[in-house]
C-alpha cells in the first residue's frame, strides 16, 4: 500500500507539473521549458490559422456548401414568412420612409425638362388650336368676347369727348364730300343752322344702336357673334396663322426656363411620395403585396429562380475570394486582443474538467504501478 500511495503521489504530482507547465510556470518558478502556450503564443495562432484557412475554411470547402444550397429559394421562404411580423413591418416602413426622404432627383431634371419640352414640341399646333377653338366656342367665349367688346364700345360711346369727335368727324365728311354741289351747299347751311340738334340726334342714334346690341334677339347682334364664329373657325385651317403659332410656340418652349419650374415639381414628388409611404397600412396595402406578387412569379419560373440563386452565389463566391484571407486575419485579430492569461483561463474553463482528469488518471496510473513494482519487488525478495 506505500508503495501505490508513494507512485500515485509522483504520478499525480507529475501529471500536474506537466499540465500545469503548459499553461503557466509551476508555482511562479521559471523553470525551463514551462508556461509553453505563452511562449510559443505566436507560432500556435500562425498554426492555428493555417489549419483554418488550408484545412477547415478553405475556399474550396466553402464553396462546395455555398453551391449545394438553394440559397434564392431559401431567401424567398425567409422574406414571405417574415413578412408577416409586425418588426418586419416595422423596419420595411422605416426604409421606405427614409428612401423617399432622401431620394435626390436633381440628377434626373435634366432628363424630365429634356422629355417636357420634346412633348410640348410633338404637340401639333393645328390639333392644339383646334381644340382650343372648340372648347372656347363649348364654353361661349364668342359671346363672352362680343360682350367684353361691347362694354368696352360702350364705356367709349359714353365720354362726351368721344361724342364730340364723332359729331366733328360725320361733319367734316359732309363738308368735303358737299363742295361745289348745290344740295351740299344747302345741306352744309342746314347743318350749321341744327349743329345741336346733329349732335343730339348722333348721340341718339348711338345709344339706340348699343341698346340694340344688347339685346338677345338683336339681329345686329347674331351677325356680330356670328362674324366670330367664323373668325374663330377659319383660324383652324389658316395655314399662316398656324405656322406663326407653330414658330411661336417652338421659340418659347426653347427660350423658356423649366428650372423654377421642376425645382417645384421635383418638391411635390417628393412630399407626394413621402407621404404615400407613411400612410398606416402602407406595407400591408401596398408594399407587402408588391413583393409576394414577385415572389410567387419568381417560384413559377425555375429558370428566372435558378438565375437567381446563380447570381446571389457567384456574388458570394466574389466576396469568399476576395475576402477568404481575412478570416484568418479576422481570428488573429481576435487572439490578439486577449492577454496571455486571458487565453490561459480561457483554454482552462473550455478543457477544465479533462485537465482535472488528467491528473487524477496519472495518480491512478501511479498508483498502479507503484503496487505492481512493490509486489515483484516483494516476491522477489
Amino acid at each position: 500500500m506505500q508503495g501505490g500511495f508513494e507512485a500515485g503521489l509522483i504520478g499525480g504530482l507529475a501529471d500536474w507539473f506537466a499540465v500545469t507547465a503548459l499553461f503557466r510556470h509551476p508555482l511562479n518558478i521559471k523553470i525551463p521549458h514551462t508556461a509553453l502556450l505563452p511562449k510559443n503564443r505566436e507560432r500556435i495562432i500562425q498554426t492555428i490559422l493555417h489549419v483554418l484557412e488550408n484545412e477547415w475554411l478553405t475556399k474550396e470547402s466553402i464553396v462546395n456548401k455555398i453551391n449545394n444550397i438553394q440559397i434564392a429559394q431559401l431567401l424567398l421562404d425567409k422574406i414571405e414568412t417574415e413578412l408577416q411580423s409586425n418588426e418586419m413591418k416595422k423596419q420595411l416602413q422605416k426604409a421606405a420612409i427614409y428612401l423617399a426622404s432622401n431620394f435626390d432627383l436633381n440628377p434626373f431634371m435634366p432628363q424630365f425638362e429634356m422629355c417636357a419640352k420634346k412633348l410640348l414640341s410633338n404637340i401639333k399646333t393645328e390639333y392644339m388650336i383646334q381644340k382650343a377653338i372648340d372648347k372656347a366656342l363649348e364654353n361661349q367665349m364668342d359671346e363672352k368676347l362680343y360682350t367684353m367688346t361691347l362694354k368696352m364700345v360702350e364705356s367709349k360711346l359714353s365720354d362726351q369727348n368721344t361724342k364730340d369727335e364723332i359729331t366733328k368727324m360725320i361733319t367734316n365728311a359732309i363738308d368735303k364730300n358737299s363742295e361745289n354741289k348745290i344740295f351740299g351747299i344747302a345741306l352744309k347751311s342746314l347743318m350749321s343752322m341744327a349743329s345741336g340738334k346733329v349732335a343730339e340726334i348722333i348721340d341718339v342714334t348711338i345709344t339706340e344702336f348699343l341698346e340694340d346690341l344688347k339685346r338677345d334677339t338683336s339681329e345686329n347682334r347674331k351677325k356680330i357673334i356670328g362674324f366670330i364664329q367664323n373668325e374663330m373657325e377659319k383660324v383652324k385651317n389658316n395655314e399662316s396663322v398656324l405656322q406663326q403659332i407653330d414658330t411661336l410656340k417652338q421659340s418659347t418652349i426653347n427660350k423658356y426656363d423649366m428650372e423654377p419650374l421642376f425645382e417645384t415639381l421635383k418638391n411635390q414628388i417628393q412630399n407626394i411620395l413621402l407621404e404615400y409611404v407613411r400612410q398606416e397600412n402602407f406595407i400591408d396595402d401596398k408594399l407587402s403585396p408588391i413583393i409576394k406578387k414577385g415572389i410567387v412569379k419568381l417560384k413559377e419560373h425555375p429558370t428566372a429562380l435558378l438565375r437567381l440563386d446563380a447570381w446571389i452565389k457567384e456574388e458570394i463566391l466574389d466576396i469568399i475570394e476576395q475576402n477568404h484571407q481575412k478570416i484568418g486575419q479576422l481570428v488573429k485579430d481576435n487572439l490578439d486582443k486577449m492577454t496571455n492569461d486571458e487565453i490561459t483561463v480561457l483554454l482552462e474553463n473550455k478543457i477544465g474538467n479533462d485537465i482535472s482528469w488528467i491528473r487524477v488518471n496519472g495518480a491512478l496510473c501511479g498508483s498502479l504501478i507503484g503496487l505492481a513494482l512493490t509486489g515483484i519487488k516483494l516476491i522477489t525478495g
